[in-house]
């Protein structure tokens, strides 16, 4: 993944309406749906009857919008989640450990020797309705040491962070830039998994989803601290979102506790930990996964009175690829 000129930053970063045909719109949220159709074979316009986790969660915090789904099934990564939300969700709804989404993508291309060391940066980011500010001569401080040691500097930004203006302060201080883009793009979590893969070291201001998927793809993490205000735009946001805020996050509470040195390779210990977190052990084959899919279909044509039919897969579909298991899936936690 080469980095990017302002215009293509702000090309991928432009804001865009929630398209697709999903029920659940959160499935179309960083092309998962998208994702796991194409590693099924299913056509891209057809429906799921599932819902997908927006992001392996390890938080204490029922998301109304799951809860009270038409959709009978909730996709997720951890098992200890799935049981949390089977015993306290009002709507009878139940969830189903499957792992993270990367499990089901395609592994990354053989790497070349590189001549130029990459450092890669994720800070805390905005969202439609909170925009973070961070306190980025403070971050950039607290790495300095660390970032003499490699050729390249890469910071990747988020893109309503991008929107803000956010991208000329890590311009200034002479850092390349990269996007995955919107999130409303199918293409967000392919390019995001291909800019991991550009790294020798990964620091993150945050932890959540960018740690995570670096350690599974077998990048080392560095966790730094920082200072940042949030401000809000939408008062009932706000209140959901603080009210999940005061529930117990175990990924941001230990991984910066874990993730302290810049290794060269994560240890197994911090392996060991992200792939409990993400639930690796509950990664399905194509057609675990795809039985699943075709009962959630099943379930919800009989509630609502309709015909069933097994989702519809691609006319030329191509053989299956080789099962996303914890022995099959080895680009993953390599």
């Amino acid at each position: 993944m080469q980095t990017m000129d302002t215009a293509t930053l702000y090309a991928l970063a432009k804001d865009r309406p929630l398209q697709g045909p999903e029920i659940h719109p959160v499935n179309q949220f960083y092309g998962h749906a998208a994702i796991i159709k194409r590693f099924l074979g299913i056509r891209p316009e057809y429906p799921l009857k599932v819902m997908l986790e927006h992001a392996p969660s390890v938080r204490e915090y029922l998301w109304k919008v799951e809860e009270h789904s038409r959709l009978p099934f909730l996709l997720c990564a951890s098992e200890r989640y799935a049981a949390y939300f089977n015993a306290r969700n009002a709507g009878g709804k139940t969830a189903i450990p499957i792992g993270p989404y990367p499990a089901y993508m395609d592994p990354p291309p053989p790497t070349s020797r590189r001549r130029e060391r990459t450092l890669l940066l994720f800070p805390k980011h905005s969202t439609h309705h909170i925009h973070v500010t961070c306190d980025t001569a403070q971050f950039l401080k607290h790495i300095g040491d660390t970032a003499g040691r490699f050729d390249r500097v890469v910071a990747c930004l988020y893109w309503k962070d991008i929107l803000l203006g956010r991208d000329e302060e890590y311009r200034r201080a002479g850092m390349e830039l990269v996007t995955a883009g919107h999130m409303f793009d199918d293409g967000f979590l392919p390019r995001l998994m291909a800019i991991i893969d550009m790294a020798d070291l990964v620091v993150s201001s945050h932890p959540g989803t960018d740690v995570s998927y670096s350690v599974l793809r077998g990048k080392p993490v560095l966790v730094v601290k920082n200072r940042d205000r949030l401000e809000y735009t939408d008062p009932v946001l706000e209140a959901e979102h603080k009210k999940s805020l005061a529930t117990a996050n175990e990924m941001q509470r230990t991984y910066p506790l874990v993730f302290t040195e810049p290794l060269d390779a994560p240890t197994p210990a911090q392996v060991e930990l992200v792939r409990g977190l993400c639930g690796m052990a509950n990664v399905k084959t194509r057609q675990e996964l795809f039985d699943i899919v075709s009962e959630a279909e099943e379930r919800y044509c009989r509630k609502h009175g309709l015909p069933f039919a097994p989702p519809p897969r691609l006319e030329d579909d191509a053989p299956p690829r080789v099962p996303a298991t914890a022995e099959g899936c080895r680009h993953v936690c390599r």
